[in-house]
């Protein structure tokens, strides 16, 4: 009763309802849970806070969908990814404990807006090689330690490439199981307390349950160019306000 009683509470049932749309969108999408929370929730936690719970919470949910597309994945390419992965996480904790929050809050709706904007304007294709899947990982490595968002070179690099949508969604969300259970191991190997963020995650576990649920058995109706759209409009809105937020 009294777990009910604070989840209902505005400064639990906000946030909630942050990672209940971004797990929804994960379902469907196979990504977007870190990089769409992410910048929400740092209306709520600070930086660095937010970096830890978003780990903790994509983990959650990664071991909750890895098992239903698995199939679907493309092992060889995860293991590359994960392999350069773990030599990029020790680069990304320099930053992670280096920065204050205001810059790591910068640095991540940068990252975020980079993103977005390669995305849109720039007409990539990457062949997929094992040099590429290896720097690919380094790099998601990195972003995982310092910004909580290891997604953000997987996306670029699998969208542009030959991929069905159903191997690509298997794929991120198989190498996202690994990868963010690397990163939260990289973090406590470093000395970091993950005491604050466990008890707040306590609190968003409900949002992220109904989200994925609800993302899966709507995934086969929904057209996910417009929904896509729609995510990247929300991500753009987020991300100004953060960076208007840390430099006012």
């Amino acid at each position: 009763m009294e777990y009910v009683t604070a989840l209902l509470q505005p400064e639990n049932l906000q946030p909630l309802f942050v990672v209940f749309f971004a797990a929804f969108v994960q379902a469907i999408t196979g990504f977007g849970l870190v990089i769409l929370a992410a910048p929400m929730l740092m209306l709520f936690f600070s930086a660095k806070e937010t970096i830890l719970i978003t780990l903790i919470t994509a983990i959650c949910s990664n071991t909750l969908q890895t098992g239903l597309v698995y199939k679907d994945a493309d092992v060889k390419l995860v293991r590359y990814l994960v392999l350069g992965a773990v030599a990029g996480l020790p680069i990304g904790l320099f930053f992670y404990h280096s920065f204050s929050n205001t810059m790591l809050k910068i640095l991540i709706s940068v990252a975020i807006l980079a993103f977005l904007v390669i995305s849109h304007w720039l007409r990539l294709h990457f062949q997929k090689t094992k040099k590429k899947s290896l720097i690919t990982g380094v790099l998601s490595g990195f972003f995982y330690t310092t910004t909580g968002m290891g997604g953000i070179p997987l996306i670029l690099y699998t969208t542009h490439m030959n991929m069905s949508p159903k191997m690509m969604r298997g794929t991120s969300i198989l190498y996202f199981f690994f990868g963010n259970i690397f990163s939260c191991l990289a973090f406590y190997l470093s000395g970091t307390d993950f005491f604050y963020a466990g008890q707040q995650v306590l609190y968003l576990l409900p949002g992220l349950f109904m989200g994925l649920g609800l993302g899966h058995i709507i995934f086969p109706y929904v057209p996910i160019v417009i929904f896509r759209r729609l995510v990247f409009a929300l991500l753009y809105i987020a991300c100004f306000y953060s960076i208007y937020a840390a430099l006012s």
